[in-house]
């Protein structure tokens, strides 16, 4: 559970500063939303994140995207 509320304070954090973070790093903003997504992935394969709650995660992730 302590996993899944840290994703959700980065994907909050980026989302916050997306906008003037992606004219300031070009394409590290791509990177750093596939290490999220990656991040989601070994979650869910671990078992640290259940599916149900990397959905709305990927969901966001989706929309920053």
């Amino acid at each position: 559970m302590k996993t899944i509320f840290m994703t959700l304070a980065a994907v909050s954090a980026i989302a916050i500063g997306a906008p003037a973070a992606a004219q300031n790093m070009g394409g590290n903003i791509q990177s750093r939303l596939q290490q999220l997504r990656l991040n989601i992935q070994a979650g869910v394969q671990r078992g640290t994140i259940t599916r149900q709650e990397a959905m709305p995660l990927r969901e966001q992730l989706r929309q920053l995207s």
